[in-house]
């Protein structure tokens, strides 16, 4: 009966209670005799401590190299990318600018027509450009048909 409820015990204090924290690895260090035990260390285990420290420090050098070499390798590696991402959005830009003056320039010339300022060269039988528009003719635009030349330049890409 004990063990049945010890489960729904431990779910209801798993969240609020901390586990211990796990034990420390013993470091070489820590088998040195101190000068608190009252013994004085030789001279040899004090050379043989003067150059595990060494080794341990050259150790830990070596591997700070490797890590920096790789954290700068990978950094570069993001540099690279995102320099790439930066020409292609940069492209895309230019691309959509582009695209946006030429439909600023078709509606202007529209907005124009219909207003009557200019007039539709396209229509020879006298109808009006709003006519010709709705039966899905389009005249070219004034300038030698630069705006319609570039959106169909604009829809094959």
């Amino acid at each position: 009966m004990f063990g049945h409820h010890e489960p729904e015990a431990s779910h209801s204090h798993a969240q609020q209670v901390t586990p211990p924290p796990p034990p420390q690895p013993q470091s070489p260090v820590d088998n040195t005799p101190s000068p608190e035990a009252g013994q004085e260390p030789s001279e040899g285990d004090t050379v043989a401590i003067v150059e595990d420290k060494r080794r341990r420090n050259t150790a830990a050098s070596a591997r700070f190299r490797i890590k920096k070499k790789q954290w700068t390798l990978n950094l570069e590696r993001t540099i690279s990318d995102l320099s790439g991402r930066v020409q292609e959005l940069e492209g895309e830009a230019s691309e959509l600018r582009r695209e946006n003056g030429w439909l600023k320039e078709i509606v202007m010339l529209k907005s124009k027509r219909l207003q009557g300022v200019v007039p539709d060269l396209g229509d020879t039988s006298g109808g009006s450009t709003l006519q010709n528009e709705e039966s899905g003719q389009q005249s070219p635009p004034l300038g030698g048909g630069s705006g319609e030349g570039k959106g169909k330049e604009k829809q094959s890409s």
